[in-house]
């Protein structure tokens, strides 16, 4: 993959990461459905989501000669 495609796939996990909370969690606070284990299943999905994106976004702006 090319380094800027890296970086656009890293940016789509990041959306991911995004709707896991607002469907997860507000959404759930809106309609009063609350539940502490998925707000904490939730929380750790997005965690390790951002993550996985942080690391394609930087492995996608690193330039290296040796490609």
């Amino acid at each position: 993959m090319e380094r800027e495609d890296l970086k656009e796939f890293g940016k789509h996990i990041l959306n991911i990461g995004v709707a896991i909370i607002v469907f997860s969690i507000i959404q759930p606070l809106t309609k009063g459905e609350f539940n502490p284990y998925v707000v904490i299943f939730s929380v750790l999905a997005y965690i390790i989501v951002v993550m996985v994106g942080m690391f394609f976004i930087r492995k996608g702006g690193k330039k290296n000669d040796n490609d």
